[in-house]
């Protein structure tokens, strides 16, 4: 039996969790053996969250066959960068060289998402909950996307010979898209929400039209403060935890309506024919949101092509395991060969 260790993080702004995956590769199966996760701010550097993740960990990274990881924000001269910005430099390159690391690489945060599909782990299972069955192309092209601080989402094809492609797009980032005309009711009430969000951001809020300051921890925000006509916003974890007691349905509602206008957008823009995987943590917690009417409703906003559509599957990650095993597979499959 011939096994393969790897390491893989999944590194945000403000957290990094890591895991040991294995890898057999007689049975192309895929196992996380142990799992952390650490504040970003509990440490000063880089090398000291790396030394406290081997610490947590109890491995030797050096001795791992490959380490995979997948970040929030962009690499590039051997360093990665974020928006938000990181609490100190991500200097991947030098901790690579000081360490012995074997096999490096940096990802973009939804590559380990999407590689989970290609695995028997993608397939079904407890941590996969079907929104839709459809009639998978196993070649076709795959999205998988995230709801969380921001819309993440990545694209790719599973070759025949087991190798794939992987696109580049920022989706989350399009402008919002109106229902058709033809939705009255939903129409209304998506340009009075485009008014109130332009209302915010004259005072000085940065909130452009897109699906992601709707799809996003704060949009939620947002949308219960149109409902509501309250003064302030109200976290996201506040809503949710009313959202438990039945005092902020018509909010959950109205993300789904969106949430469902998203996803209609993307099997119109994509026809990923292969398959749509949804995650992050927003969906984590509130995995209801994808099986409420409303939901249907928005990817229904537009009828065209509905007979191809209803054969595109639509399925759900329930746990960040998906995230380590896709890590790995990216890992086994581009950094071994």
């Amino acid at each position: 039996m011939i096994k393969k260790w790897f390491v893989i993080w999944d590194l945000g702004a403000t957290k990094c969790a890591a895991a040991v995956v294995s890898f057999d590769v007689a049975e192309q199966s895929y196992k996380c053996v142990k799992s952390t996760s650490i504040s970003l701010r509990e440490h000063g550097s880089l090398p000291a969250l790396a030394a406290d993740l081997e610490q947590k960990l109890n491995i030797d990274m050096g001795e791992a066959d490959a380490i995979c990881i997948c970040a929030s924000g962009v690499y590039f001269d051997g360093v990665l960068h974020h928006a938000v910005g990181y609490p100190y430099p991500m200097e991947f390159a030098k901790l690579q060289q000081a360490l012995n690391w074997r096999q490096l690489s940096v990802v973009h945060d939804y590559v380990p998402v999407l590689c989970a599909t290609f695995t028997a782990f993608g397939s079904g299972g407890d941590m996969v909950k079907v929104v839709r069955e459809g009639s998978p192309d196993v070649f076709g092209r795959r999205v998988a996307f995230g709801i969380g601080t921001g819309l993440g989402m990545k694209d790719g094809v599973l070759r025949e010979d087991g190798s794939f492609w992987l696109g580049t797009n920022e989706m989350g980032h399009v402008g919002l898209s109106a229902p058709p005309i033809t939705a009255k009711s939903y129409y209304a009430r998506h340009l009075d929400i485009l008014k109130f969000i332009e209302f915010k951001a004259s005072q000085g809020s940065s909130l452009p039209l897109t699906f992601e300051t709707i799809l996003s921890g704060r949009g939620v925000s947002l949308l219960h403060q149109f409902l509501t006509n309250e003064q302030e916003e109200v976290s996201p974890e506040e809503i949710g935890e009313l959202a438990k007691i039945g005092k902020a349905s018509e909010t959950m509602a109205l993300f789904s309506w969106y949430l469902g206008l998203f996803v209609g957008g993307v099997e119109l823009a994509l026809m990923p024919s292969g398959g749509i995987w949804m995650t992050g943590g927003v969906l984590q917690k509130h995995p209801d949101l994808v099986f409420h009417p409303e939901f249907q409703k928005g990817i229904n906003s537009s009828t065209a092509y509905m007979e191809a559509r209803e054969k595109i599957p639509l399925a759900i990650f329930t746990d960040h395991e998906h995230v380590f095993v896709g890590g790995a597979y990216y890992a086994a499959n581009r950094l071994l060969v």
